[in-house]
């Protein structure tokens, strides 16, 4: 029996510039697969108010240590699903940007339940004045 493929992970970030303190929206689009996947969406650290949903996703978002993906503590949006190939159904985040002019960037990882291996991938933002 062969392993399962992970899904294909694509992320964005919309308004691109975000006003320092604006509204940041990102959409993670998981690709379709036969095993329900997980994803934890690594928010950058000065984020707040972070909010998660989607159709048929369950999330959780709570403030973790630095890690693999930010350096310092931040929030992470860690979302499951019950429902196979949910390719039509993205996962939408949104923060409120930093008050300081910086460059942001968030990752977002995918493995499938049971699974060791996953996809990934990071979009930038740039918080301006």
């Amino acid at each position: 029996m062969s392993a399962p493929v992970p899904p294909a992970l694509r992320i964005t970030a919309a308004p691109e510039p975000v006003a320092a303190g604006g509204t940041l929206t990102y959409r993670v689009d998981v690709g379709r697969s036969a095993i329900a996947p997980q994803v934890t969406l690594h928010l950058p650290a000065g984020a707040r108010h972070a909010k998660a949903s989607g159709r048929g996703w369950l999330c959780e978002v709570a403030t973790r240590s630095k890690d693999d993906y930010q350096s310092a503590d931040h929030i992470e949006a860690e979302c499951s699903s019950a429902r196979m190939g949910l390719g039509s159904a993205p996962l939408t985040v949104t923060i409120e940007a930093p008050t300081d002019a910086v460059t942001l960037r968030a990752c977002a990882t995918a493995v499938l339940k049971r699974a060791r291996e996953g996809s990934e991938a990071c979009a930038t933002s740039k918080v301006v004045p």
